[in-house]
């Protein structure tokens, strides 16, 4: 192969090339007595924090106008950590309604009922051990009889069990903090995905059901 001639290359002005970052959209420090509003208008006008701050200001605007915030999510948002900022929004009225798969809600049970989630998966899946805790299993077993038989729906139903088993981190369960505030909490199942499905006292038809019952109650509810 001949090598490129780079004898006919044509430059240009900088001014003049078109550029997509400018020295008013750099992050600039700020003081120790700062705000969180003064620090999130202090990072670069640029990606993920100019998406932050369309985020803030769409949440602003929907509870100056009184509409209804809905917070939905997967499970990494909970075993990642972030569950007790939702916590707060709920407990302060800025959310009102959560919604989650059933991911997020085993990992909101297990660090309310042992303070830990988010099992070493390549260490129990070679033993044969993955997913067989049984805490885990009960109450996703209670909870979908519940709220199939009694029309609660999962999210309420499962809200509830924690309420009646009072576990020693209460305070991290985001399930829990909604079914305390009284707006509604649905999970989303997808049949076969969950730890708990392998568990032959977990009751699909249930499950199915509760979650049913809870998008149906939901879409009434919407405006």
């Amino acid at each position: 192969m001949k090598p490129f001639d780079l004898h006919g290359l044509k430059t240009c002005d900088l001014q003049s090339r078109p550029s997509k970052v400018f020295v008013e959209d750099l992050g600039q420090p700020i003081s120790l007595d700062a705000t969180a509003a003064d620090w999130l208008d202090s990072l670069p006008h640029q990606l993920a924090a100019n998406n932050l701050r369309q985020v803030r200001d769409h949440l602003c605007r929907a509870a100056d106008n009184g509409r209804t915030i809905v917070a939905a999510m997967g499970g990494h948002v909970i075993k990642t950590g972030c569950g007790p900022y939702l916590i707060d929004w709920v407990q302060r009225g800025l959310v009102g309604a959560i919604v989650m798969n059933g991911a997020a809600a085993i990992h909101d049970f297990e660090l309310a009922i042992a303070g830990k989630t988010s099992e070493d998966v390549s260490r129990s899946l070679s033993a044969g051990k993955f997913g067989m805790a049984r805490e885990t299993a009960d109450a996703f077993a209670v909870a979908a009889h519940r709220g199939a038989e009694k029309e609660r729906g999962l999210g309420a139903a499962l809200g509830r069990y924690l309420e009646e088993i009072n576990p020693p981190h209460a305070e991290c369960s985001l399930v829990l903090a909604a079914y305390r505030a009284g707006i509604p909490c649905t999970i989303h199942v997808a049949l076969g995905t969950d730890i708990v499905h392998m568990h032959p006292h977990v009751s699909g038809a249930a499950l199915g059901e509760a979650r049913r019952l809870a998008e149906s109650r939901l879409r009434r509810r919407a405006p």
